[in-house]
């Protein structure tokens, strides 16, 4: 990937009925990669690093209580993150204003 242009050369080998398409044209694509159903996603503003730069959360443990939890992470699309380890289905995670318990907890 070119950092300046954030852009990426790829050789495409399709069908071109019509010729519409003509040699060292540029065009903008989609990318799908297999589908997964019943994915845990959460906010892309939920995922913070540690000091290690490692991905972790914050899940609400009761009114006002916060833990740290290290999860692994799959990857990001519209918005949202894919968690493949560390959180449960239904625990409640903090997106907006994460960063405050994270500068919190550093502070301590």
């Amino acid at each position: 990937m070119d950092p300046n242009t954030r852009t990426t050369p790829v050789r495409v080998v399709t069908l071109n009925p019509g010729g519409l398409l003509k040699k060292d044209m540029f065009v903008d694509a989609v990318v799908h990669t297999g589908m997964r159903s019943h994915m845990l996603v959460v906010p892309v503003a939920a995922v913070l690093r540690d000091d290690k730069n490692e991905p972790i959360v914050y899940v609400q443990q009761a009114v006002g209580r916060f833990a740290q939890r290290s999860v692994a992470i799959a990857g990001q699309q519209d918005g949202l993150v894919a968690i493949t380890s560390g959180l449960q289905e239904g625990e409640t995670v903090v997106s907006d204003g994460s960063l405050f318990l994270q500068f919190a907890n550093t502070i301590k």
